[in-house]
């Protein structure tokens, strides 16, 4: 079962730093380098400690809101409605995600486990282990999937953002609205439907792992008694049942340590894909790739490929690696595998730290990294019931592999632990 609770967030004062929508912040990966650094000429920005330009200044600021009232805590228990109005790249159909703001117990039990399905890098967890010790607070959440065909939440949740507290507008036009809910009946009510549901863990593996290892670090000293918040972490949930729910495509981009060229690269991939030059069509690559599991889009230069795994490949009998079938049955193991390990020389545990393998959400960048000599792959989405299978299966995706739309933002509420 998965145990929720309220808490008293920690929200910018409005009496002291005005528009509060000044100091909202993206996620790291949702925005360009320019954006972040003129989030940075903003000083109490929410960008100092989400995204902190170093530790030490981070905690000073955070000390600072607080001195000087910038931030301050609700005094009710408070489980926060985050909804998300959004629209897809090449669609008119709007979307809202709905979903709601909480803690989560971080202990798990045979009845309380969090399935993820990425691996994530001990160095980035320490640091972040570090900087929890430091601010005893969470300023993002991890984002989270549970499953309920009935919907039993929606309707509350819709019935408190009749009254949102703040409603944002983000540079992706990204609708973000926010609300709070902090009758005990209602709050109850949230626990008792998440009480028996299993929880997925779609973005933030990195917080999550971190927010663990800090809770075992005080349970290993015996300190957990006088740190009660340190069993919880800051989560988003939302349901895996609903048409909001959205995954886009990380596409690749390739700069082989030795570049042979494009011919030569081509002679080699041909092995195990159909390769189409498609260069100068007036269609969409995407209308290439649909429909077409193993298919993928190569740029070079001025150069444009439609590559497709040949027929007489099964991923599940020619990919030679320790991997579940749920796993090899993924179009990026087929992409890492036959062209970066097979091709390119790159083995496939090592790919994840490989200098030469880059990952990039937008196809516009794909397209101008290919234009600059990159070789830029690009790629379908994983669907959500491959992304369950494989979660199921105990296993782990190759790295960036999936990629919920939109983000959160940072800045509306911060949890303390």
């Amino acid at each position: 079962m998965a145990i929720i609770a309220p808490f008293q967030g920690w929200r910018y004062n409005p009496q002291v730093i005005g528009d509060v929508k000044q100091m909202l912040s993206p996620l790291l990966d949702a925005a360009s380098a320019s954006q972040i650094k003129a989030l940075y000429q903003i000083e109490a920005n929410s960008i100092h400690v989400s995204v902190p330009q170093s530790q030490r200044q981070a905690v000073d600021k955070l000390l600072a809101w607080k001195h000087q009232a910038i931030l301050l805590q609700d005094k009710m228990p408070t489980i926060y409605v985050y909804y998300q109005t959004f629209r897809l790249p090449n669609e008119e159909k709007r979307y809202t995600r709905r979903g709601f703001l909480c803690m989560l117990q971080i202990e798990e039990t045979e009845n309380n486990k969090m399935i993820i399905h990425e691996n994530t890098l001990a160095s980035s967890v320490n640091e972040r282990i570090h900087f929890l010790e430091k601010t005893r607070m969470n300023f993002i959440p991890t984002h989270s999937l549970y499953e309920d065909t009935s919907f039993e939440l929606e309707q509350m949740m819709d019935s408190y953002m009749q009254t949102p507290l703040l409603e944002y507008d983000d540079i992706q036009q990204v609708t973000h609205r926010f609300a709070a809910i902090t009758k005990a009946e209602d709050i109850t009510f949230f626990q008792q439907v998440l009480a028996d549901k299993i929880l997925y863990l779609a973005d933030g593996h990195h917080r999550w792992e971190s927010a663990k290892g800090y809770y075992q670090q005080l349970k290993n000293a015996g300190l957990l008694a006088e740190n009660e918040g340190a069993k919880y972490h800051f989560t988003y949930l939302t349901n895996l049942c609903a048409d909001d729910l959205r995954i886009l495509p990380t596409h690749r981009i390739w700069r082989p340590a030795i570049d042979g060229g494009i011919e030569k690269w081509l002679q080699n991939i041909d092995t195990y894909f159909t390769i189409t030059d498609i260069s100068g069509s007036p269609t969409p690559l995407y209308e290439y790739l649909r429909e077409k599991k193993y298919a993928f889009g190569l740029l070079h230069k001025e150069a444009e490929y439609v590559i497709e795994l040949r027929k007489e490949l099964n991923p599940r009998l020619h990919i030679s690696l320790p991997l579940p079938n749920e796993v090899k049955d993924l179009s990026y193991t087929v992409l890492h595998y036959f062209i970066f390990e097979k091709v390119g020389f790159i083995p496939y545990n090592r790919q994840s730290n490989s200098p030469s393998i880059r990952y990039e959400k937008s196809y516009s960048q794909a397209v101008r990294e290919a234009g600059k000599g990159a070789y830029s792959f690009i790629c379908r989405e994983v669907s959500l019931s491959e992304m369950i299978a494989v979660c199921l299966a105990g296993a782990t995706m190759p790295p960036k592999a999936t990629y919920f739309y939109p983000k959160v933002v940072c800045g509306w509420v911060f949890a303390e632990i």
